[in-house]
């Protein structure tokens, strides 16, 4: 839907498929936008990190990991971008 939006989007896909946990379960909540033509983009994906990594989205079993429950229900999601205007 949003490659059709000007001046064209790419939603990057996440590794692995989740960024966010509720009541839980992994899902897919949070999302990175780049545009199509944007040269300063390495790769067309994005990296989640921290808990959400360690449980490979599965479903949390018993206490839910200390950043849950003291800093968010989602992950970090991080992606490489040249510091260099390329375009």
């Amino acid at each position: 839907m949003v490659a059709k939006e000007k001046p064209g989007f790419q939603d990057l896909p996440l590794n692995p498929p989740c960024s966010h946990y509720f009541r839980g379960r992994g899902g897919w909540l949070d999302h990175i936008m780049v545009n199509t033509d944007m040269e300063e983009v390495h790769t067309r994906s994005a990296r989640v990190t921290g808990y959400c990594v360690q449980n490979a989205c599965r479903r949390i079993q018993g206490d839910y990991p200390a950043a849950y429950q003291q800093l968010s229900d989602h992950c970090p999601v991080v992606m490489t971008i040249e510091n260099q205007d390329r375009d």
